[in-house]
């Protein structure tokens, strides 16, 4: 509505304009939440990365103090040594700091006897693990154990291994470009999956969290779809009814007035009372479809199931509609299979088929006509009505047998109906333990509707 108080638009464009609010409204608040839940997840990831990280640098720091710890330890056994040997009064014993030292293992004037040995990290040469002192007199050969500096290591961390290369004599170990100990990689590795596996568990938890949010706003948004579209279904409804009840009311009014005038003669006064009971009988059919509605929906409605001639049923339906058909121009063809049985109940049956032959002849083209067919199909009893009218679009195929729902605009539309016939078609079949299926092309191609009912037995 405009500031001046025109309204701008009708109740259908109205519901559109708050259809498309509440999608775009429920879109951002999707967006805002699955940004609020890629928010989350990165700062947690940062948070599984620094610790990461910081379990890194921590086994660093760890190998580095044992690096230093190993190298201070054969700096002081090269110290001990050294001194001893140059002594003046040195007799070529060794103190007992150096026998004592858990490093060492033994020494003599000779070179060790050409050895290999297998160890944690691979094959030694026992040669290498060899001390000289060429220049003493006597010639001083130390062997030192090469499993003290994995002993060392293994006591203070699991998560760090000997890098493997022997110590050399002096002040210098092991060189710049070498480091004693080492990182394990089955540690390294660990981290890296426990990273891994936190990563897993944050990404799924927000996939999680971000499929509810979709999932809840898309819900929300449907319901308020199913609102809008109810509310123009009773709209549509209250339209419909309102000229379904109309027509028969101003018909019945004008024959009423006809009547009064003296001249009318008396077979046309038979005639007007025919036209105005049959706009009663319109009236109250389409009251019981209203009523009908209801009382399925309440589930408290009971047909009266009895074995039946159904073959015989359908004829007397379609006999009972052939004023109907006639003043319509309309052609009804028949082509009924004798004496199929089945457990129905009559008038719910018959407002089956009229409402089938209806909507035949309200929603037929410019060909006025019909076929309908009943025969036995494997078992059961098929009833199918085919005509050659306006057609149903693929995509209102399964929305036709809704109450209320027709297709197009009520207030556009010009052909007359509630939106019920299908809808009770439907709803009266299952109750009978059967089916109903639509067929269409498309618009402009006709229609075809077929029930399928169990077949009765003979009593």
């Amino acid at each position: 509505m405009s500031k001046s108080g025109k309204i701008t638009g009708g109740v259908a464009s109205s519901e559109r304009r708050a259809a498309r609010k509440a999608f775009w409204l429920f879109l951002a608040v999707a967006i805002l939440c699955t940004a609020q839940v890629g928010w989350w997840l990165i700062i947690h990831m940062r948070d599984a990365q620094a610790l990461a990280e910081l379990k890194q640098a921590e086994l660093r720091s760890e190998a580095y103090l044992l690096d230093e710890m190993l190298r201070s330890h054969y700096i002081g056994l090269w110290y001990t040594l050294d001194s001893a040997i140059h002594r003046e009064d040195w007799d070529g014993t060794l103190p007992r700091s150096v026998k004592v030292n858990p490093a060492y293992k033994g020494s003599g004037n000779r070179p060790p006897v050409s050895r290999r040995s297998e160890s944690y990290f691979g094959t030694i040469d026992v040669k290498q693990w060899t001390w000289a002192f060429p220049d003493v007199v006597p010639l001083l050969f130390v062997e030192l154990d090469f499993t003290y500096p994995e002993r060392i290591i293994s006591r203070n961390s699991t998560n760090l291994r000997f890098a493997g290369h022997a110590p050399s004599p002096g002040l210098s170990p092991w060189s710049a470009k070498w480091r004693a100990v080492e990182i394990d990689p089955i540690a390294l590795d660990e981290i890296d999956a426990e990273y891994q596996r936190v990563f897993v568990m944050f990404a799924s938890e927000s996939a999680f969290f971000v499929i509810l949010i979709v999932m809840g706003v898309y819900l929300m948004y449907r319901s308020v779809r199913q609102s809008s579209d109810l509310r123009r279904q009773q709209q549509n409804f209250i339209a419909a009814v309102t000229h379904e009840l109309k027509t028969p009311v101003s018909s019945v009014k004008l024959y009423a007035e006809t009547m009064e005038r003296t001249e009318i003669s008396r077979p046309d006064q038979e005639k007007y009372l025919r036209r105005m009971q049959e706009d009663i009988t319109r009236l109250e059919q389409l009251i019981d479809d209203i009523l009908q509605v209801g009382r399925l929906e309440q589930k408290s409605s009971r047909l009266n199931l009895k074995p039946t001639d159904f073959s015989r049923d359908v004829t007397e339906y379609v006999d009972t509609m052939q004023g109907y058909l006639e003043r319509n121009n309309f052609t009804l063809h028949t082509n009924i299979e004798p004496g199929l049985l089945a457990v129905t109940e009559y008038d719910a049956m018959r407002r089956v088929v009229a409402c089938l032959v209806e909507n035949s002849v309200k929603y037929s083209d410019s060909r006025h006509e019909a076929e309908l067919t009943l025969r036995s199909d494997n078992g059961q009893i098929e009833l199918s009505l085919k005509d050659y009218g306006v057609g149903v679009p693929a995509e209102e195929i399964e929305k036709v047998f809704q109450a209320f729902y027709r297709v197009g605009d009520e207030m556009t539309r010009k052909i007359g109906g509630t939106g019920l016939g299908l809808y009770l078609v439907r709803e009266i079949v299952a109750s009978h333990g059967g089916s109903v299926e639509l067929r269409s092309e498309g618009t402009g191609q006709g229609t075809t509707v077929t029930i399928r009912l169990q077949k009765g037995q003979k009593s």
